[in-house]
Formats: C-alpha cells, sequence, structure tokens
C-alpha cells in the first residue's frame, strides 16, 4: 500500500468519525437548550446557535486556509481535530446558554477538520487518481451524516445529551491521534510569496475554476440547507398519519444517495469531465426540486428525495475535484477553504429565505422556488464555464 492509500484509508475514518460526531449532537441541541432551561422563543435560541457559528466558520475559513498553504495541511487538521475535542468536551459541561453559545462559535472559529482532511488529500494524491480519492472521503462523510443523527438518538435517550458529547470529544480526539500518528504529509507546501487574507479572496474570484466551485457550492448547500429545516412540516403537511420513523427515513434519503453514488459520479467525472458532472448534478437538483413541490404522496416523495440527493452527489465532490486537478498545488489549502466558505454562506442564508417563502406563499412553493432558481443559476454557470474550461479528458478530470 502507498502511503497516499493509506492516507485515504486513515483520512476517511477520521471523516467519517468527524461527521458522525457532529450529526449525532446537531439534530439534539434544540432539546438541550431545554435542559438548560430554555422555554421561550426556543427556535430563536436555537437557530442563533447555528447562525453564528455558520458566520464565524465563514470569516476564519480563508485563515485557515491560507496557514495550511504555508505551515502544511496536516497541522491543521491535528489543529482542528484537538479543538474540535475540547469544544466537544467543553458542551457536555455547559450550565446556561451564554456557555454554550460560546462554545460553539468557538467551534466555527477554530474547526474545519473536514475541509482540512480533504485538501490532505487532494494535494498528496497524484493527480489522475486525486477526483476519485476525494469521491471516496465524501462517501465517508455522508455515512457519517447518515449513521450520526439515529446512533445519536439512541445514545441521548438512554444515557443523555452530555452523553453524547462525551462521545463526540473521544471520537474526534482519537480521529487527532490517527491522523498525527499515521498519516503522511509528503508533498509539503512551497514557499510563496506572501499575501494578505484579501488578496487571496480578491484572486480566488479573479480564477474562473474558482467563480465556479464558489458560485456551485454556495448554489448546492443553499438548497440542501433550505429544505432540511421545513422537511419534517411538509411530510406532516401531506401525510399527516404518517410515523415519525418514515420521516426520519426520508430525512437520511440524501445522505444515502451520497453515500452510495459519490463514487460513481468520480468515475463519470474522469470520462466526461467534472464540469458536465456539475452541470448535469445542478440540472438534476433543479428539475427534481420543483417536482418535491408538486408531489403530495409521501413514498414518491421518499423516491424522488433519494433521487434528488442522487444529483446533489454529482456537485460537491466534482467541484472539489476541479480544486484538486485544475488549481496549482500551493493555494489548494486556500481554495479548499473558499470552497467550504462559500458552503457555510449558503448555509447561512437558506433557511432564512425558505422561512419567509414557507410563511408567505406556503411550504410546498420553498421546493418550486428553489429549484427553479437551480435551474436559472446553472444556465449561468454553463455559461461561466464554457469561458474557460477546455475539451481536456482523461486524468486532469475536465
Amino acid at each position: 500500500m502507498t502511503y497516499y492509500q493509506r492516507n485515504l484509508l486513515i483520512l476517511s475514518f477520521t471523516i467519517f468519525l468527524a461527521a458522525f460526531s457532529w450529526e449525532q449532537i446537531a439534530p439534539y441541541l434544540p432539546l438541550f437548550l431545554k435542559e438548560l432551561g430554555i422555554t421561550k422563543d426556543l427556535p430563536f435560541w436555537s437557530g442563533l446557535l447555528f447562525t453564528l457559528q455558520f458566520l464565524a466558520s465563514s470569516l476564519m475559513g480563508p485563515i485557515w486556509g491560507k496557514m495550511a498553504d504555508k505551515y502544511g495541511r496536516k497541522p491543521m487538521v491535528m489543529r482542528a481535530g484537538i479543538c474540535l475535542s475540547a469544544v466537544y468536551f467543553g458542551m457536555s459541561f455547559c450550565q446556561n446558554y451564554g456557555q454554550l453559545l460560546f462554545l460553539r462559535i468557538m467551534n466555527g472559529m477554530l474547526t474545519g477538520f473536514i475541509p482540512g482532511s480533504i485538501a490532505l488529500i487532494a494535494t498528496n494524491t497524484p493527480k489522475q487518481e486525486s477526483g476519485r480519492f476525494v469521491s471516496i472521503a465524501y462517501t465517508a462523510q455522508s455515512a457519517g451524516v447518515i449513521l450520526g443523527p439515529a446512533l445519536g438518538g439512541v445514545l441521548a435517550a438512554v444515557a443523555g445529551y452530555r452523553s453524547s458529547m462525551l462521545l463526540s470529544a473521544g471520537l474526534v480526539l482519537f480521529a487527532f491521534i490517527l491522523v498525527t500518528v499515521m498519516v503522511e504529509e509528503r508533498e509539503k507546501p512551497q514557499a510563496v510569496a506572501k499575501t494578505s487574507i484579501m488578496e487571496d479572496i480578491r484572486y480566488s474570484f479573479k480564477m474562473p475554476v474558482m467563480v465556479t466551485v464558489m458560485s456551485v457550492e454556495f448554489v448546492n448547500a443553499l438548497v440542501m440547507s433550505a429544505l432540511l429545516p421545513i422537511l419534517a412540516l411538509y411530510l406532516h403537511s401531506i401525510a399527516p398519519d404518517a410515523n415519525k420513523m418514515i420521516s426520519g427515513f426520508i430525512y437520511s434519503m440524501p445522505g444515502l444517495a451520497l453515500f452510495l453514488t459519490a463514487y460513481s459520479w468520480s468515475r463519470v467525472g474522469e470520462k466526461i469531465s467534472y464540469t458536465r458532472t456539475i452541470i448535469i448534478g445542478l440540472t438534476g437538483v433543479g428539475l427534481v426540486g420543483v417536482l418535491l413541490g408538486l408531489v403530495g404522496n409521501i413514498w414518491l416523495f421518499a423516491v424522488l428525495y433519494f433521487i434528488y440527493g442522487t444529483f446533489v452527489a454529482a456537485v460537491s465532490p466534482s467541484s472539489a475535484a476541479l480544486i484538486a486537478t485544475r488549481v496549482d498545488a500551493d493555494f489548494r489549502g486556500r481554495a479548499y477553504a473558499m470552497q467550504q466558505t462559500a458552503r457555510t454562506i449558503g448555509l447561512f442564508v437558506a433557511p432564512v429565505v425558505s422561512g419567509l417563502i414557507g410563511n408567505f406563499i406556503g411550504l410546498n412553493w420553498i421546493f418550486i422556488v428553489f429549484g427553479a432558481a437551480v435551474l436559472l443559476l446553472t444556465l449561468g454557470v454553463r455559461t461561466q464555464i464554457r469561458s474557460w474550461d477546455r475539451p481536456e479528458r482523461g486524468s486532469i478530470g475536465a
């Protein structure tokens, strides 16, 4: 086994642990707030936790990406791992809302384990295999997203929310140890000209491939984040008597689809180009998104939601593969950080917009409006790609 294959194996496992650790906590934070004594305006205070975390993450992402390109990706993954473990450990001892809010902000500011791990994989893998390896990492992340809420709910019911947080702290600490001991970074960053954060951001927006990646990641996060907060309400509206387990099953459909299809999409991208794969994925997301708002049967909705997740699975791994194959190695840490920042902004904006649409014209229109918006934005992305893409094939993935 080569060192980069071993890196993939270890980092995919640690990415799974990091995703699982967050997903087994996040769905139940509103209930933990009740335990802290928050009973009035619970949706507001719960939303504030996530909003400020996303804001902190979007502000700090470019900084950590710059440091990764200067000092190495492995040190930044290690830093993120130990900080994330400390945050979860601290959360388990919170006695009031202020303490929890502070730690969620610290979570956004100090972490970045998964994007850092993906950057480490991409920069220490031969170019012809990097796109496929990145897709495997995304598959590992989606496995954590699928299993986290289910097992987290069982643990919270049996041992309490604080025990779930302690478990997350222990799992991420274990991930930190694995990365420290077993991961190699042979392709270390080369000395580059000193630039400011603002210069790096401006440079990203001057790179056509990065404009495409950031646009795609923003749109992808926007549609996923817009639907999740209202999904349970919408399912109840079309099937009031449905078992809650059915809602949980449907909730997991996009993650399951990503787990099953991300690697296959990477193979498709290698053959027809990652840019074409992105266009196919966005077009499918838009069309199926509109259909989701038109169906009134919960089982048909479940099938369509899985198909929706299949098209979503074509987008993020392919945009990450574009960075791996089209961005210079000495800028990739910052490039992955900018990708994550664009995603975080989408996560930040979407719930507000979907809430307004749902309140004024109905829940089903959230699917229709966002689906139609994705189709329109896809035309813009396609035009933008045509301005810089080259008819190359094969190993570079575009």
